[in-house]
């Protein structure tokens, strides 16, 4: 009986475990053991995971050790830069600087690489600042390249990517100087070279258009230059030929350029254009021909550029232009909305700038200074540093000129405030020492224009004086802190000047004497004649009239040939008159006027005129003072020393009465007695003139300076004094004529002596009227009532006395009675207090 054979589905499995190689059993197993719970699962998953890493590491280790060895060295890294592995080039040069066994005379290579590499990264950003920022740190790397030597055969390319570099982050000069080094080493190749020398000269702080355009037309002959490089320096050259105003060219240059590289660009550069020949146009008061359709074409570039413009990357440049635009035709309110609106969507950035300043201008033509101040400093404050902006639609020489320009405006319309607003915030744009200067001239022009106004407004003289001195105060600190930054400069000795005299014309002489003595040191020679006149001057003002006469004298004796010899006689004599030597200044004031080649149209042949009518009249030659005095009021009618010489004259008529009315009164004979009566009306009559007309130029202002005041009341008083010693010589002569028995002329006596003393009352009661708070007006009191006695009124001669005890009494008790009287309260007191008694 034959045996059945086991059912295949029970026998396969066991003989399939029997046959299987244990290892996969055992993988069998764990993949079972595995499946019974997910944390399992995880366990072997990640075991596989670490096995497979180790194995994988493993066989890069033996490939590593089967290859050749190939050490990081400078010739792999800059073939790695050639090939444009740019990544591989930099971590080259790492491991060579990890090494560290590299060879002196390599050191440039491995720097070389890091500013190439930097250089060619920095092409690629997006943002200016970062762009900016990339070539920065490439110039650094390629200047310590170049300082330790390119590597062999790299020399221009080096040369070329430094030049580059430094045109790049705004360091121009250096930039310039670099590339123009390499173009004379080897002319042949020029690569990109004349279109970064011409963009930086186009960037710089003084672009030279002319200079500009020759590199531009030497870049675009050569075949090496490449899109998108060749229209960028076709456009360029567009903008310079605008610049200088070539608009023709400009736009016949803009149509070489490559549509492909920006339409929206070129459409745009083409509006910026004739948007710049109608400014233009507007500027001269001239319009172009065919203005209208200039306008339209404008409009139609800028709606081109707008649909072409995809990236909305140039929006804003578009909306400045069509301000710009409105602006032309008239439509202020329009391109002020369109300006506003750019500034605040664009802020910091190169449109909103140049929109901020746009506004400044037009608020600025509006009067709305303000608003224009306002917008000049948001301009300002945009700008952190100057060497990171950069705008082909305002660049930083125009934003500078255009700064300039505004500040100007405001001084020439005595706008100084306004001008003083825009000047502090002018640094950055501006560096410390263009600031320190603005700033100084400014406070300069402006204390100079309030001294001018307080000749011309005495109503408000001495608070514009005053107010003018400390701007021109503020004026010599500026210049003082300008010299000190220059010291090393040429300009210090000139900066010092202008702080003296800046400190001389705000009366600070103390400071003045400091600097002038400190300009004396360092500068023999300019303007010695004129710093030692200006030391005189100084010191005189100082009271210190000693060493004012020796530096006088030193200029008198050591530039006799200088202009300032003439100034420094006139103030020498001043000083001698001060120390009562007056022989001495009437000996240098007579070489003025007459020893000397000055005419009378010189300011110092008039100045020593009016001195020498003052000196004569302090040494009591009355005579001689009236006759230079008047000649000066006579040829000088309109000069501010003419109302002082009119009252000196005054004066010198009333004392020189007083020798006739001594010889009046000691007369023997009739002739000797009427001569001297003819004599003393003569001199008094001339004085009351003069004093009535000092009285009324003065008395026809709104306002009195301290000076003036004190004149008026003297006027007054004076007039009063000359009428009553007419009065008093009428009566005398009543009384002769009388003892004669001439009744007619006796009466006319009377009468004359009756009106003098009436006119003499009515003068001291308007000086009392202007003055009653004063302690002259017990004196006026007192000399009213010698008045009434003289009329032969004793109730009103008393009642003066009552009233001025009155007065007295009333009077707060710290009451300075010297300045205006020559008695003390107590010696009033006693005089009056008699006086009642009469």
């Amino acid at each position: 009986m034959l045996k059945s054979s086991p059912p295949v589905a029970d026998t396969a499995p066991n003989q399939s475990d029997a046959d299987a190689p244990p290892a996969a059993g055992r993988m069998q197993r764990l993949r079972d053991w595995a499946k019974e719970h997910p944390k399992r699962t995880l366990i072997v998953g990640g075991l596989l995971g670490v096995t497979a890493a180790a194995t994988m590491a493993g066989w890069l280790v033996l490939a590593d050790m089967a290859a050749p060895y190939q050490a990081a060295t400078v010739e792999r890294a800059l073939k790695a830069l050639d090939d444009g592995e740019l990544e591989y080039a930099e971590d080259l040069v790492l491991q060579i600087q990890a090494n560290g066994n590299l060879d002196p005379n390599e050191v440039g290579g491995p720097l070389f690489v890091l500013g190439a590499v930097k250089a060619a990264r920095s092409a690629t950003e997006f943002s200016p600042e970062h762009r900016r920022r990339g070539y920065l740190l490439a110039a650094g790397y390629l200047t310590k390249a170049r300082e330790a030597g390119f590597p062999p055969g790299r020399e221009h390319e080096g040369q070329y990517l430094l030049g580059k570099s430094l045109i790049r982050s705004n360091q121009l000069k250096k930039g310039v100087a670099v590339l123009e080094e390499a173009l004379a080493a080897n002319p042949e190749r020029v690569e990109d070279m004349h279109r970064l020398v011409a963009e930086a000269h186009f960037y710089s702080e003084q672009p030279i258009y002319d200079l500009v355009l020759r590199h531009l037309d030497r870049a675009l002959a050569t075949t090496e230059l490449k899109e998108p490089e060749r229209s960028q320096a076709i456009v360029l050259k567009a903008l310079s030929l605008s610049a200088a105003g070539r608009f023709e060219e400009a736009v016949q240059a803009l149509e070489q350029s490559d549509p492909a590289e920006g339409p929206a660009r070129r459409l745009l550069v083409e509006a910026q254009i004739v948007v710049k020949q109608l400014e233009q146009a507007a500027g001269t008061g001239q319009q172009p021909q065919g203005v209208d359709e200039l306008v339209d074409n404008a409009e139609r570039l800028l709606d081109q550029a707008w649909q072409a413009d995809k990236l909305a990357t140039r929006r804003g440049a578009n909306q400045l232009l069509r301000a710009q635009l409105r602006r032309l035709q008239g439509k202020t309110n329009e391109a002020l909305a369109l300006l506003d609106e750019v500034q605040q969507t664009h802020g910091q950035e190169p449109e909103g700038v140049a929109a901020a300043v746009a506004e400044g201008e037009m608020y600025q033509a509006l009067n709305e200074d303000e608003l224009a101040v306002q917008k000049y400093r948001v301009a300002m404050d945009s700008i952190n540093d100057p060497i990171s902006y950069r705008s082909e639609l305002l660049p930083l020489s125009q934003l500078r000129a255009l700064l300039l320009a505004a500040h100007s405006g405001f001084v020439a319309q005595d706008k100084h405030h306004a001008a003083a607003e825009i000047v502090e915030r002018m640094y950055p744009v501006f560096s410390r020492n263009q600031q320190l200067e603005l700033k100084a001239h400014t406070y300069a022009a402006w204390g100079e224009r309030l001294l001018a106004r307080a000749d011309q407004e005495p109503w408000a003289a001495e608070e514009l004086r005053d107010e003018g001195r400390a701007k021109f105060r503020e004026a010599g600190v500026n210049y003082e802190l300008l010299a000190d930054s220059r010291f090393a400069d040429k300009r210090y000795t000139q900066h010092m000047w202008e702080a003296s005299e800046a400190y001389f014309n705000g009366q600070s002489y103390t400071s003045a004497l400091r600097v002038i003595r400190h300009y004396l040191k360092n500068e023999p020679q300019q303007r010695n004649a004129l710093a030692l006149l200006r030391l005189g001057q100084t010191l005189l003002a100082l009271d210190k009239p000693a060493g004012a006469i020796d530096a006088f004298n030193e200029c008198i004796e050591f530039h006799s040939q200088d202009a300032a010899v003439y100034a420094a006689r006139l103030e020498c004599a001043r000083a001698y008159r001060d120390v009562n030597e007056a022989d001495r200044a009437r000996v240098l004031l007579n070489q003025n006027l007459i020893g000397s080649t000055l005419a009378p149209q010189s300011p110092e042949w008039r100045d020593s005129k009016f001195e020498l009518g003052r000196l004569l009249h302090s040494q009591q030659q009355y005579a001689e003072a009236i006759e230079h005095l008047e000649e000066a009021i006579l040829r000088y009618p309109d000069n501010p020393q003419t109302r002082l010489a009119q009252y000196l004259v005054a004066e010198a008529y009333r004392y020189a009465a007083d020798a006739p009315l001594k010889r009046y009164a000691e007369a023997k004979t009739v002739n000797e007695r009427e001569r001297n009566y003819n004599d003393i009306n003569d001199d008094l009559g001339a004085a009351l003139e003069y004093y009535e007309r000092v009285r009324r130029e003065i008395a026809l202002q709104s306002n009195w300076s301290t000076v003036e005041r004190a004149m008026i009341r003297n006027c007054y008083m004076f007039k009063g004094t000359v009428l009553f010693q007419l009065g008093v010589l009428e009566q005398d002569e009543a009384a002769r004529t009388a003892n004669d028995g001439k009744a007619e002329i006796t009466a006319a006596h009377q009468a004359k002596a009756k009106e003098h003393l009436t006119a003499a009352v009515q003068a001291y009661s308007d000086l009392s009227a202007q003055f009653q708070d004063e302690p002259i007006i017990l004196e006026v009191l007192v000399q009213i009532s010698q008045c009434w006695r003289r009329l032969d009124d004793p109730i009103k001669a008393r009642g003066q006395i009552v009233r001025a005890i009155g007065l007295l009494d009333q009077m707060p008790r710290d009451t300075d009675f010297a300045t205006t009287t020559n008695l003390s309260r107590n010696e009033w007191d006693a005089m009056l207090n008699e006086m009642q008694t009469w």
